[in-house]
Parts: C-alpha cells; sequence; structure tokens
C-alpha cells in the first residue's frame, strides 16, 4: 500500500474533538471565576451590614471603643476582617440626621471589600 503523507486525515477528528473539550473546559473555568467573585462581594456586603448594625447598636450602649471592638466579632464570625470602624455623624452621610450618631465599618472577604453605615432610627 502507497499512502501519501498530505491526504492522510487519521485523527483529525481526534484533534478536534480535543479542541473542543480544551475550549469547554476553559469556559467552565471563566464562568466560575466570575460566580464565585460575585459570591465573595455579596458575602461581603451582608458581613458589612450585620457588622454596622451590631456596631451601631453596641454604641448605643457603650461608646465607640466597644462598638469597634464588637464590629471586629462580627465580622471575624462571619468570615470577615474589619478594616476600619470609625463614628459618624448625620451630617457626614447622606442619611441621617444632624447630631445622630452611628459607625461606619469596611471589611473584607476573599479580596472584595464592602462598607456600611448604621445609626440610631430617629
Amino acid at each position: 500500500m502507497n499512502r501519501r503523507l498530505c491526504g492522510d486525515e487519521a485523527g483529525s477528528a481526534t484533534v478536534a474533538g480535543a479542541a473542543v473539550v480544551l475550549a469547554v473546559v476553559a469556559l467552565a473555568l471563566l464562568i466560575g471565576t466570575g460566580a464565585t467573585g460575585l459570591v465573595q462581594g455579596q458575602r461581603a456586603s451582608s458581613a458589612a451590614d450585620v457588622t454596622a448594625l451590631s456596631a451601631a447598636t453596641v454604641l448605643d450602649r457603650a461608646g465607640p471603643e466597644a462598638a469597634c471592638e464588637a464590629a471586629a466579632s462580627v465580622a471575624a464570625a462571619n468570615g470577615a476582617t474589619l478594616t476600619s470602624c470609625a463614628l459618624v455623624r448625620g451630617e457626614q452621610t447622606d442619611h441621617g440626621p444632624a447630631g445622630a450618631e452611628g459607625m461606619d465599618v469596611t471589611v473584607s472577604i476573599g479580596g472584595r471589600t464592602a462598607s456600611a453605615a448604621a445609626g440610631p432610627v430617629q
């Protein structure tokens, strides 16, 4: 049998199939990475909200230092790291009457950062 090299197509379907599988795997990894980032962002936002509410509750009873200690504890319990904690007044924010005090916190989870502020209901 005499075979010519340029006319031989044996194995071409295998190469094409491998390319398709590689493309599907790459797409799945891309989608998985994006979904993970979205979930981490939502977790950071939720942790910031809970942390700010907890800090504002403690602020009302024990002052800003104790509020920041409580905020660090609540953030850690939610798998987050407290990166900032500060007392804010209503006139310093877009929400809250002048003179009202609240807490502004920033937390991070998995490289995502979120901030929230909470204070007394007036």
